[in-house]
C-alpha cells in the first residue's frame, strides 16, 4: 500500500499523508462489509436511529476541529467548512428518522383468501465515492440576485456542483447587474481558508489553476469581455482571482463545460424564450436559478427549465429534507428528501394464499 501526500492548497506545503488503497484493500473492505452487513441488517430501525443520532451529536461536537482540518486540506474558508460539517450532522439526523419510516405496503387482493404485501429490504453493500470539494441561470430581480448569486458563485472558490455559472440577464438591466456583480466579486477578501476573514480561498490543486487560465484565455480569445479577474494571484498557493466575463460566445469552452472554479459568465437576452433555450442547450441538468417579479415567468420556467432542481428568487438547495439530484447527464436519483432511501432498498413482494 502506497501513500498520497496531502497538500495545503494555500501554502503548497505537505501537511500529511493518506493511504493509497490497492485492489486487495478494496477486496478486503468488501469482505468486511459483507460480514458487517449480516449483523447490521438484523438491527432494528429504532436502534439504527439511535446510533445515527449519536453520530450526528459527535460530529457537531467536533465541528470546530473538523472544519480547521478541512480548511487546511481542501482550502475552503473555515466558516464555510464549519457550515458543511453542521449540515452533514443535519443530514445524518434527517436520515436517522427517515429510516424509521421505511414503510411497506398492503396491496388489495383480487381474491379474499390471498394476502399481498410489499416489504422494503436493504440492497446490501454500497460503494460510496466522496467528492473532494464537499467531503462530509437567469437573473432579473437585481439587488437580491447579485448578492445571493455572487455569494453562491464564489463559495468554495466556485468548486461546487450547484454553483451558478452561466448567468442570463435581461438586456434592460444587463449593465446594472454586471456592474453590481463585478463590484461584489472585487470586494471578496482572498486568503487561506483557515483565516476566519477569508471569503475566497485557494483552488484545490495546481491542475485547477491551469484549467481556469485555459478557460479564461479561450473565452477572451473568442471575443468575451473580461470585466474583472482572469489570472492567478501571487506565486504561492493555488489562488485564482474572482473572474467575471461578459458577452461570452457559445463557442467558448466555458459555456459548454463546467468550469468548477471562480469564473462567472454573464450574457444578455431580450426574449425569455431564448433564455430558456440557452439554459436547456447543454446535456446537463443539475441546478438552475431564476430571479423575477413576474408570476407568469415563474409559471413558464417552472415547467420549461430542464434541471433536477430549480430555485426561484432565493437559494434554497441542499437541505436534508429536499431532493438533491439532477437529470440528463447530471445523473439520476437523489441524495436528499424522502425518496433518497429508495436507491438503497429492494421492494419484495410477498403474496400468500
Amino acid at each position: 500500500m502506497g501513500e498520497i501526500a496531502v497538500v495545503n492548497p494555500a501554502t503548497q506545503e505537505t501537511i500529511g499523508h493518506v493511504a493509497r488503497a490497492s485492489r486487495g484493500d478494496l477486496e478486503d473492505a468488501v469482505a468486511a462489509a459483507k460480514l458487517g452487513f449480516s449483523a447490521w441488517r438484523e438491527v432494528s430501525t429504532f436502534d439504527r436511529c439511535l446510533i445515527l443520532r449519536e453520530a450526528a451529536k459527535r460530529l457537531r461536537a467536533d465541528a470546530e476541529a473538523t472544519a480547521e482540518l478541512m480548511s487546511l486540506e481542501q482550502g475552503k474558508p473555515v466558516t464555510q467548512a464549519k457550515g458543511e460539517v453542521l449540515a452533514g450532522a443535519d443530514i445524518i439526523d434527517w436520515f436517522a428518522e427517515e429510516g424509521r419510516r421505511t414503510y411497506g405496503q398492503v396491496v388489495p387482493s383480487r381474491h379474499p383468501s390471498v394476502t399481498q404485501i410489499v416489504v422494503k429490504e436493504p440492497v446490501g453493500i454500497v460503494a460510496a465515492f466522496t467528492p473532494w470539494n464537499f467531503p462530509v441561470n437567469q437573473a432579473v430581480r437585481m439587488a437580491q440576485a447579485t448578492t445571493v448569486l455572487a455569494a453562491q458563485k464564489f463559495r468554495n472558490a466556485g468548486q461546487i456542483c450547484v454553483a451558478p455559472t452561466r448567468f442570463l440577464v435581461h438586456e434592460d438591466i444587463f449593465d446594472a447587474f454586471t456592474d453590481s456583480f463585478v463590484e461584489k466579486a472585487r470586494s471578496l477578501k482572498v486568503g487561506p481558508g483557515n483565516d476566519p476573514s477569508s471569503q475566497l480561498g485557494p483552488l484545490a490543486n495546481e491542475r485547477r489553476l491551469t484549467a481556469m487560465q485555459t478557460l479564461v484565455d479561450d473565452a477572451v480569445g473568442k471575443g468575451a469581455r473580461r470585466l474583472t479577474g482572469g489570472k492567478r494571484l501571487g506565486n504561492r498557493g493555488y489562488f485564482f482571482e474572482a473572474t467575471v466575463l461578459a458577452d461570452v460566445p457559445l463557442t467558448a469552452v466555458a459555456m459548454n463545460e463546467e468550469p468548477f472554479g471562480p469564473i462567472a459568465l454573464i450574457n444578455r437576452f431580450s426574449d425569455p424564450e431564448d433564455a430558456i433555450e440557452e439554459a436547456n442547450r447543454l446535456p446537463f441538468g443539475l441546478a438552475a436559478y431564476a430571479y423575477t417579479r413576474s408570476r407568469e415567468t415563474i409559471r413558464k420556467i417552472s415547467g420549461a427549465i430542464e434541471a433536477g432542481m430549480l430555485s426561484i428568487n432565493h437559494h434554497g438547495l441542499g437541505l436534508p429534507e429536499l431532493p438533491f439530484g439532477g437529470i440528463k447527464d447530471s445523473g439520476y436519483g437523489t441524495e436528499g428528501g424522502s425518496a433518497a432511501l429508495d436507491a438503497y432498498l429492494n421492494a419484495k413482494l410477498i403474496t400468500q394464499a
